[in-house]
């Protein structure tokens, strides 16, 4: 980070309402769009409705299109912008890391995908555990979502946020052993095994990227106030 934290925030803060903002907060509610889809992709197929995953999956690749696109344009926009160099590094880093969930929710979808199209069993309560972890995951990501809309503004609901988004986190720290645990134990094809293993490594990653882009947020309010 850089040492003018506050320079940057106070930067952010003027443009809520310009391209950047704009930008920003549109990422963020498609990353968001892609967490609810995988959301719905899991819960369909625990209930053993394919056609319904099938189409949360391609609605959550179309909205993971429109994240990279959204941060392909915003990072065009911050190079053009007068921030000072390692400024612009540091939010073009922060916009980086928020795409990136969309990213781990697409690969838990393409491991979906392969379970569903390879005609792999997979007992219901397994589902159900994964589709639990991702209604967290997106109560995380939509923590997220405000915390950025709140940037550049004053007062502690920021930080509500972040702390929010944290313990969200540790909830899904926890879960990860516990999914893990049932997958291993569970009595179903290996090559099962891998492909539910492939989905809860990608919904913890994107948990992990969503608690350290709150962290980025937190330094960057926290510095502000200093």
């Amino acid at each position: 980070m850089s040492k003018d934290q506050s320079g940057l925030l106070g930067w952010f803060g003027k443009r809520k309402e310009g391209v950047v903002g704009d930008g920003l907060r549109a990422m963020s509610l498609s990353v968001r769009d892609c967490v609810t889809e995988l959301g719905l992709a899991l819960r369909a197929m625990g209930e053993e409705d394919s056609s319904a995953a099938k189409k949360a999956i391609e609605r959550l690749f179309k909205c993971e299109h429109e994240a990279d696109a959204q941060e392909d344009e915003l990072c065009n926009q911050i190079s053009i912008g007068e921030l000072g160099a390692q400024e612009r590094e540091d939010l073009m880093h922060f916009i980086r890391k928020t795409d990136k969930i969309a990213n781990w929710s697409k690969e838990a979808a393409i491991g979906v995908s392969l379970v569903d199209e390879l005609g792999m069993k997979v007992p219901k309560g397994i589902w159900d555990m994964l589709a639990q972890s991702v209604s967290d995951l997106e109560s995380e990501v939509r923590g997220l979502a405000n915390s950025i809309e709140m940037m550049g503004s004053e007062g502690s609901d920021i930080m509500e946020c972040v702390r929010g988004i944290r313990e969200m986190e540790r909830t899904l720290d926890r879960a990860y052993y516990e999914m893990t645990k049932t997958i291993f134990r569970a009595d179903i094809d290996p090559k099962a095994v891998i492909m539910l293993l492939r989905i809860v490594d990608a919904i913890e990653m994107a948990a992990d990227t969503c608690k350290a882009c709150s962290d980025t947020v937190a330094i960057l309010h926290y510095a502000k106030r200093v």
